[in-house]
């Protein structure tokens, strides 16, 4: 082979190198390549963890309270109640609150001991027995599978009973700096009532 012919083909093969190196390049850092779009680690995380019953639970438990709020059974003077989970107590709290509380700190017990009645009716416990009017309350069921018939929870429906803490919060004017809070669980008759001195 002459030297014109050998220098043709290492040319050639030069600019076959490059264009080699830039179709690699383009197609590693270039526009069209997906791996480089979507998710980070943190999101890739929570997309990765799928719901639980619990979570479905807990929504439905929230929506449930905000759908008793517009309930003529619900007298307006009290707030949208909301539920949250102490992982630390293994606790479902069901909840009210107010810093602005217009009364004594006798009319704020009232007024929170007539809250955990009427919570606890809505959630079908007898406030004579302080039991479930059925197997389990009426919370429990949200809990569940939706539409499924002779699913085997009854059990476990009525061992998350317990779990329930019913808490009632108010502060504010004409209560001797004090607030008041009561606490009660789900199932069962009275409460307790705790006055602290507010900050």
């Amino acid at each position: 082979m002459d030297d014109d012919k050998l220098e043709y083909v290492d040319s050639a093969l030069a600019r076959l190198i490059h264009v080699l190196v830039f179709v690699f390049v383009f197609s590693t850092f270039g526009f069209t390549n997906p791996t480089l779009a979507g998710p980070d680690s943190t999101t890739s995380y929570f997309t990765r963890t799928p719901a639980s019953m619990f979570d479905v639970g807990m929504l439905r438990l929230d929506l449930r309270l905000k759908t008793i709020k517009d309930s003529s059974d619900y007298p307006s003077k009290y707030p949208t109640a909301y539920a949250n989970y102490s992982f630390k107590d293994d606790e479902i709290i069901i909840a009210i609150s107010s810093f602005s509380f217009k009364g004594t700190n006798s009319e704020a017990e009232t007024y929170c001991s007539e809250w955990v009645r009427i919570i606890r009716l809505f959630a079908g416990i007898d406030t004579n027995t302080g039991k479930p009017v059925y197997a389990h309350s009426h919370f429990t069921e949200l809990f569940s599978h939706d539409g499924y018939t002779n699913e085997p929870t009854d059990n476990a429906l009525a061992k998350l009973d317990p779990k329930f803490l019913l808490s009632c919060y108010l502060l504010g004017m004409g209560m001797d700096g004090k607030a008041v809070s009561i606490t009660a669980p789900l199932l069962g008759t009275s409460y307790s009532i705790e006055k602290e001195q507010s900050q």
